[in-house]
Formats: C-alpha cells, structure tokens, sequence
C-alpha cells in the first residue's frame, strides 16, 4: 500500500486537496464535459477558491435519463467518473468496480465529503476508515424519512423489500453518524445529527452567487401566478398541492410546476388534476436548470408553494425569496430555518391540504401582506450566497481539522520550522 501522506498541523487556504464522494448523478454534454442539472456543480465550484484542488468521484449516466445540467467552472475541480451507480440494485452491483477506481484516487485526498443520505456511503465511508482519510458528512436531506415515503407508494411485495432496505439503511446511518463530523443542512438536520451521537453544525444551504442576487426585491404581482421548483417525487407532498388548489375556490389561481419526474410521479399528478377538474390550471413546464431560464421563471410568479412531507433546506426556498416572491411551505426538515411563518413567510403542516389552501388564498388576495412577507425574505436570502456559504464551510472544516485527523487514527505533522 502507498504510504499515507503527511498531514499539514492545520488547515489552511489553498493547500488540501479535498475529494467529493456521492451518487449525484453525471452526464456527458455535446462537447463531453460532465454535468449535473440540480446545484451541486455550483456549490463545488463555490468551495474551489479554498482549496489547492478539489477531485469529484460521481455516477456518469445516458445523456438521455437526465434532462440537462451545469459543468464545473473552476480550474481546480477536476471530475473522476464512477459507474453508473444510479438506484439501489446498480449501486450494489457496481459497488465493486467504484471501490477499486476510489482506492486508487483517494491516495491524493488530504479530506474527503460524504453525502448523507447515499446509497453509496456505506462503500465510501469504508474506503475513508481503511485509507485512514479525514472525512466528513454534507446531511442534506433527512438520512430515512423520504426512503420510507416514497416505499409507502409502491405495490406490496416491492414496498416490503424497500421497507427491510430502509431499516437496514436507517441503522447505518445511525452509526456513520456517531462521532463523525457532520455538516448538516438545517437546524433539524442538526439536532438529528446530534442525537445520532456526531459533532454537527448547521449551515444552510444556498445557490445563488452575489452577482445574480438583484439589488432590491421586485414590486408585488396579481397574487394568482403559484410555482412550484423541485423533483416531481411523492415525498414532494405534491398530490396535496393540487387538492389544496381545487379547494381554494378561487379559478383565476394558475399553477406551474419545474422539475423533472421520478417513479411515474407525474402520471400521478396528472390523473389527480383530471379528477380534480383543475384542467389548464396547472401546467408543467419540466425541467429548467439553474441559470437564465429558472430566475426568470421566479421574476414572473407571485408565490412560491413547497408542500413536502420531507425535505433539508430546500435551496428554491432561497432563490424565491431573491426574487421577490412570497413563500408558503410545509414545516418540516430545515424549511422553517428560512421561513419564518408570518414574518418571511407562511408554514402549514406537512400533508394539510386545507391549511394549504387557506395559505395561498390568504396571501394571493392580501398584496400588503404579501409584499411584507417578500420583503423581509429578500433580506434573509441575499446574505445567503454561495460565496458566504462557502466560507462558513471552510471555517466549520478549519476548527474541527485536528479532531478530522483524530478520528481517521492520523497524527498531524507539525509545520517545518
């Protein structure tokens, strides 16, 4: 085995070379340049300028089963292309082959990223403790509660292998997190890292940079344009958005729903709306990546709706709230970290849809009020930029690096004289 290399006392600026594991899935542009369609690209990109080089060790899928992405900008980043990893069958099966590419690449790691919940962290987590690599866990999502939802909607033979995967998972977890590090997306996230037994800290999650933060919150609209932006997924609570709509009573409400589906969920959502006699009132307009087409579909809205039943800190919460638009959200995960209910937004529990409904009908009739709740959601959202978010980071990595190297079982070489 290759000698284990030196660890700097601490660490500074510029010097590591930090390695980011997970399943996030890849595809290859035209020009063959990796990209991602959600915001990871950015948050990577984001870290770069702390880092001496930062190597990405994700899933490369068909082009065709993703709807599109961003590439890495940075200089510094560099893309390490693992196998197609997507969903829990080929993650397993392709286990093997991702774990003898990771051994090698990781002897150049000085510190590595997990991603909490993974299907691959179990192998990743591994590979750290056997290459005695400082690590540390991004919790970005609760590690079992949106596995157990999305199990709760298939047939019975299926939801039962799936509810005996997740009790397995939920253990794991459970251990991983007793005594790593831990970068948790939200106060929630926090405390359930804490009892799990880790050192956490809360840092919430952002994507956009300062340059696309406009300088002061547009005037509010009609109140009637509602946007929905994430995956089309049932931990997403959409089927309840829809009833709440037709609960609202009020026709002129229309509905745009960006993001792409998974598991048939949009099938689903369409025979509901059909039902439902929502007819033109709700509209998909699929998948918009994060960039031109996205911003300007928050700069022509009013409200924005997020009716998860699970969910971390949900990055369009922030971008909504940059772009002048007033929240209603369900209160789980880290949403309330953001949203405030009556100051920077409005909350309703999880799965309600008529509290849901009397939501949106408060605030699409009351333009006072829902100016004051965007106004005051601006100001929250533009401190949160990727270049803050990126510094925070850096700092939580600094203050916890010789504990880092503790648990990997690495002493710290002290800087030359």
């Amino acid at each position: 085995m290759k000698p284990l290399r030196e660890l700097p006392a601490s660490l500074e600026p510029g010097e590591a070379v930090l390695g980011v594991v997970r399943t996030e899935c890849f595809a290859r542009d035209e020009t063959g340049h990796p990209v991602n369609p959600g915001a990871f690209t950015r948050w990577v990109d984001s870290l770069a300028p702390w880092f001496r080089r930062i190597e990405v060790a994700a899933p490369v899928v068909p082009a065709s089963s993703l709807p599109g992405g961003a590439p890495f900008t940075e200089a510094n980043v560099f893309f390490r292309a693992l196998p197609n990893l997507r969903g829990i069958r080929r993650c397993y099966l392709g286990a093997a082959r991702a774990f003898s590419r990771l051994k090698t690449w990781a002897r150049d790691w000085d510190l590595a990223n997990l991603r909490m919940p993974d299907n691959f962290l179990p192998f990743a987590s591994a590979l750290a403790r056997r290459r005695r690599l400082p690590h540390y866990l991004s919790l970005v999502g609760h590690p079992w509660q949106g596995n157990a939802i999305r199990a709760s909607t298939l047939r019975p033979p299926a939801r039962a292998a799936a509810e005996m995967h997740g009790r397995l998972q939920r253990g794991f977890y459970r251990r991983t997190l007793r005594g790593s590090l831990c970068i948790a997306h939200g106060g929630g996230l926090r405390e359930l890292a804490i009892d799990a037994g880790a050192r956490a800290h809360s840092l919430l999650s952002a994507s956009l940079w300062e340059r696309e933060v406009p300088e002061a919150p547009p005037s509010p609209g009609p109140g009637n344009r509602l946007l929905y932006v994430g995956r089309i997924s049932p931990e997403k609570g959409l089927r309840f958005l829809l009833e709440a709509l037709a609960r609202t009573g009020r026709s002129d409400l229309r509905l745009d729903l960006v993001g792409w589906p998974s598991g048939g969920e949009d099938r689903a959502l369409a025979e509901s709306a059909y039902r439902l006699g929502l007819g033109s009132r709700v509209r998909s307009l699929g998948f918009l990546p994060l960039g031109p087409s996205l911003l300007e579909a928050y700069r022509t809205h009013d409200i924005l709706v997020l009716p998860s039943l699970s969910e971390g800190t949900p990055r369009v919460v922030g971008e909504a709230m940059a772009h002048g638009l007033a929240v209603v959200a369900s209160d789980c995960g880290g949403v309330s970290d953001l949203v405030e209910d009556g100051r920077t937004g409005l909350l309703v529990p999880p799965g309600d849809a008529e509290a849901l409904a009397n939501a949106i009908v408060a605030l699409a009739g009351d333009v006072e009020r829902r100016g004051a709740l965007a106004a005051a959601g601006f100001e929250i959202a533009r401190g949160r930029t990727l270049e803050s978010q990126a510094r925070e980071h850096f700092s939580i990595l600094q203050g916890e690096w010789e504990a880092m190297a503790q648990d990997a079982g690495r002493a710290l070489e002290a800087a030359p004289a």
